[in-house]
């Protein structure tokens, strides 16, 4: 495959699959003689299935993005995306495979200090070692550089449960969202284990409700329902067949999307400060009521659905008053 000039630049010809296409080098007869050699080099690693280790960083991107996009909800790929090319932006689209796990640890550091929460760079992190894991599978570059880097540790936000006079003014102005968060308060659910829940789930003869889709392998948990949700849960269940979720959109399909959200903009209404509360603050505020009415550690453990009363004991939180009235009971006979 000699070089070959034609007007005012050099070619080389190549042969891909039998087939002779001509490419176009360069107006500098060194130039060209060094990427024809390049061309050659690359062709010859990777008739020995060997990669080689200058392929573009850039050009790696836009073939996994070509790959995951088809996967990926649009939404989802825009989030992929951006996280992406805000590192690749200081890594460097044709930086050496060697360099760009020091160039990733400039970039965390100086998000960090900017005040990017570790889980947006862990995600970061994730993404780009499934895009460098990529150029490996496909023998576009023979190793992953990030392979061995672990994830950034992640401050844990403080979670607190709402107080006991919290509670009825969130409930006050939650309107539709009342008996969503009064069951989350009143049952100690998880997310997921109210957005499955079915009509089936709930015994209306013994007033109880029974947690089959648990994120542990504690089993299937059953809780007694408190006559106030008794109440609040009856309009949901009427004319709804056993497999029926109970709680599901104006659609009928069930609920699962923007309850953060909802969440918090009850909150808002309801004048109570956002601060350490999320959906599963909720779960923390009926592990909390329990602890408050003198519930037995093991109690509160079965109905949280926990395997150890640990796990238990991180989940209640005692209220001011309790520790109040505790001190108040102790009897001493003195002056």
């Amino acid at each position: 495959m000699p070089l070959r000039k034609i007007a005012l630049s050099w070619y080389m010809d190549d042969y891909i699959n039998g087939t002779r296409v001509r490419k176009k080098l360069s107006k500098n007869r060194d130039i060209a003689r060094r990427i024809r050699e390049d061309i050659l080099k690359k062709a010859d690693l990777s008739r020995f299935g060997i990669a080689p280790d200058n392929y573009p960083l850039s050009e790696l991107k836009e073939k996994f993005f070509e790959e995951v996009r088809p996967r990926v909800d649009p939404r989802t790929f825009q989030t992929y995306e951006t996280l992406v090319n805000q590192a690749m932006g200081y890594i460097g689209g044709n930086v050496p495979l060697h360099q760009i796990r020091h160039r990733l640890n400039e970039y965390f550091n100086e998000r960090q200090q900017n005040g990017i929460s570790g889980r947006t760079l862990n995600k970061t992190l994730e993404l780009l070692k499934r895009m460098l894991s990529y150029g490996v599978e496909t023998n576009l570059i023979p190793f992953n550089p990030l392979a061995g880097v672990a994830k950034v540790k992640e401050k844990k936000k403080p979670r607190r449960p709402l107080t006991p006079e919290e509670i009825p003014l969130l409930l006050e102005h939650s309107d539709k969202w009342r008996i969503v968060w009064l069951t989350f308060i009143l049952t100690g659910l998880r997310k997921m284990e109210l957005v499955r829940l079915q009509v089936r789930d709930i015994d209306r003869k013994a007033c109880t409700l029974a947690v089959r889709a648990s994120k542990t392998d504690a089993g299937v948990r059953v809780i007694h329902l408190h006559r106030t949700l008794q109440r609040g849960l009856r309009p949901l269940l009427k004319g709804k067949a056993p497999e029926d979720s109970v709680f599901t959109t104006e659609r009928g399909t069930p609920l699962k999307n923007n309850l953060l959200r909802a969440f918090r903009v009850c909150l808002k209404n309801a004048g109570i400060p956002g601060e350490g509360l999320d959906l599963h603050a909720l779960r923390y505020t009926f592990s909390s009521l329990l602890g408050s009415v003198d519930v037995h550690e093991k109690k509160q453990q079965t109905l949280m659905g926990h395997r150890s009363s640990v796990m238990t004991s991180k989940y209640t939180h005692t209220y001011d008053k309790d520790l109040r009235e505790a001190v108040e009971r102790i009897s001493l006979d003195i002056e």
